[in-house]
C-alpha cells in the first residue's frame, strides 16, 4: 500500500513540474523583439513590418498606428494578455490566442478593444498576426 502511495506522489509531482517547465518556456519564448509579417483584420493591414517588444519583467512596447506603445503582458495557458498605457485619451487592450510559437516565430488572433474616453466609445478589432523573431 505504501509503494503505491509513494508511486503516486512521484508521479503527481513530475506531472506539476512538467507543467510548470511547460509554461515557463512559452514565457520565456515570447520574450524579445517581434516584426509582424502577415496581418489579417479590417483596419490594421498597415500594421505589417510593426515591432513587438516583449520584456521579462512583464513590460512591453508595440509599434502601432505610427506610435510607440508601452504596457504589459501576461500568458496564461495559450493566451496572450497585453494591456497598453493610456496614451491621448485611448486604452488599448487586446486578448489572443496563441496559435503558434517558436524560437523564431510566433501566430496570434484574438481582439484588440480600444476604448476611446474623448467619445466616450469602444471599438473592438479582431486580426491575426504572424511574427518572425528578430
Amino acid at each position: 500500500m505504501f509503494k503505491k502511495i509513494k508511486l503516486f506522489a512521484t508521479i503527481a509531482l513530475l506531472a506539476i513540474v512538467a507543467l510548470s517547465i511547460s509554461s515557463c518556456s512559452k514565457e520565456s519564448k515570447i520574450e524579445g523583439k517581434w516584426k509582424i509579417t502577415k496581418v489579417s483584420g479590417d483596419e490594421i493591414s498597415d500594421d505589417k513590418g510593426s515591432t513587438w517588444t516583449f520584456k521579462e519583467n512583464g513590460s512591453c512596447t508595440i509599434a502601432l498606428w505610427e506610435e510607440d506603445w508601452d504596457g504589459d503582458w501576461s500568458i496564461s495557458k495559450d493566451e496572450l494578455s497585453i494591456e497598453l498605457d493610456e496614451m491621448d485619451n485611448y486604452r488599448i487592450s487586446g486578448e489572443f490566442t496563441i496559435d503558434e510559437l517558436s524560437s523564431s516565430a510566433m501566430s496570434i488572433s484574438g481582439t484588440w478593444t480600444i476604448k476611446d474616453y474623448t467619445e466616450d466609445y469602444t471599438y473592438k478589432e479582431k486580426v491575426s498576426y504572424d511574427f518572425e523573431k528578430k
